[in-house]
């Protein structure tokens, strides 16, 4: 199978855009473009910035990622001390 698409497909976000009162009506606050709708990718990249979307849509700016934390914090672990 070929993946051969060299342009993005903004068209459902220039659609929903460009009536805000629709929007509004609706009671929607925002839209974002994410995955192919910003510029062609990956698949792992475009799943990946609908997961980042979807985990920080309620955040102060999700337009923009927050930094990637790789700690996890555990609650009620106590530390191990090295040897």
């Amino acid at each position: 199978m070929l993946v051969t698409q060299q342009v993005s497909d903004d068209a459902l976000y220039r659609e929903l855009t460009d009536d805000p009162e629709a929007l509004a009506a609706a009671g929607i606050e925002a839209v974002y473009r994410i995955g192919d709708a910003v510029a062609p990718r990956f698949i792992s990249e475009a799943v990946f910035d609908g997961h980042r979307m979807a985990r920080e849509i309620d955040g102060p700016d999700p337009y923009h990622p927050r930094p990637y934390d790789r700690e996890r914090n555990l609650p009620d672990v106590e530390p191990v001390a090295p040897r």
